[in-house]
């Protein structure tokens, strides 16, 4: 039952406070008196929508404040417990409604909540009678409530709403677990998908640790062999004597210097060894040069390898150590789900 209405700046009220005894069943008085203004003030402490025409002319804001004590077993207490809303110490429901030219806010035992939920609860509270109102009785849930309540079905209702509340628990528990169960099959499967791919491109560390020279020595093939080609030719006697020649010249003339004047030996020793030095360089630089001709396939084989190579380095990587290490512990996990599932079957 209402206890206490009390309001600030509503309408044509500046302040009203009514405590309405035990057994008190209808206000009376003529028009004008001030029952809609009473009956407005419950209305939007039940829910009603509200607009800042109906603050008080010159005020900045209006209040209706609204005390209902209930019995053990109204529902209210189980939807202000579902919302996570104080429960009424003593049985007594405060509600309390602030209307201003900015914003509305409304309370339940002094904390914040949803208009919807307001309008929620004040289902459970008042049944309004008028010639446009909606009559509560002819609600199947309210003839349910009352029904229940003439049986005294309070204990029956709250086993069942607990056992509702366990299957409901049970059932999203059984919802996640099939979700999970079904996600752990998903990532299995891209990490089957992740070993798969780089176990089919088979690179070894000696590969990767060649293959950038590799490519990069086919690939400048034309250019290393001009290279090559020119200092052979400055080495190699042709029309004009080469390097070479000259060198062999000067070291016979070294001997010749030596054979005159011995002294000369000790600083002229070395011409020798440039002269093998640069025989065995001549030699190292024709071999290099047979080696560089290459086949377009291969350097198309050694492309495609690197781009590979760079595409798994940069789903898994950045280093080439990171992609193997990213290939075991997807196998680790892969054997260890399958195991796992035919352990579970």
């Amino acid at each position: 039952m209402l206890t206490l209405l009390k309001i600030k700046n509503l309408a044509l009220v500046d302040q009203l406070l009514w405590e309405p005894s035990s057994g008190f069943i209808c206000i009376t008085g003529e028009t004008g008196a001030g029952k809609s203004v009473i009956i407005g003030a419950i209305r939007l402490a039940l829910g009603e929508r509200a607009d800042k025409t109906l603050i008080r002319s010159g005020e900045q804001q209006c209040s209706v404040e609204a005390v209902f004590h209930l019995p053990e077993s109204s529902p209210v207490h189980a939807i202000l417990n579902e919302h996570g809303v104080p429960p009424c110490e003593d049985g007594n429901l405060i509600i309390k409604r602030l209307i201003s030219s900015t914003a509305n806010r409304q309370f339940l035992n002094d904390s914040p909540c949803t208009l919807n939920l307001l309008r929620e609860v004040g289902a459970c509270l008042v049944d309004m009678h008028g010639p446009s109102d909606h009559r509560s009785l002819v609600s199947q849930e309210r003839q349910l409530s009352l029904l229940d309540a003439f049986g005294e079905h309070a204990p029956l209702m709250h086993a069942y709403s607990d056992a509702w509340r366990q299957w409901q628990d049970a059932r999203r528990a059984y919802d996640d677990l099939e979700h999970a169960e079904a996600a752990t099959a998903r990532e299995t499967e891209l990490l089957r998908h992740q070993v798969d791919e780089i176990d089919s491109a088979a690179f070894t560390p000696e590969e990767v640790l060649t293959l950038e020279e590799r490519w990069q020595r086919a690939r400048n093939g034309t250019r290393l062999r001009e290279q090559v080609s020119k200092m052979l030719s400055m080495l190699e006697e042709t029309d004009v004597p080469g390097l070479g020649t000259q060198l062999r010249e000067l070291t016979r003339a070294a001997h010749e210097l030596e054979r005159m004047d011995a002294s000369t030996a000790a600083w002229l020793a070395p011409l020798a060894e440039v002269n093998l030095e640069l025989k065995e360089i001549e030699g190292r630089l024709a071999d290099y040069s047979a080696e560089l001709d290459c086949d377009p396939r291969e350097l198309f084989q050694l492309e495609e390898r690197i781009n590979l190579l760079e595409s798994l380095k940069m789903k898994y990587g950045p280093s080439f150590e990171d992609v193997c290490s990213r290939r075991e512990e997807g196998a680790g996990w892969t054997a260890w789900n399958t195991a796992r599932n035919a352990w579970k079957s």
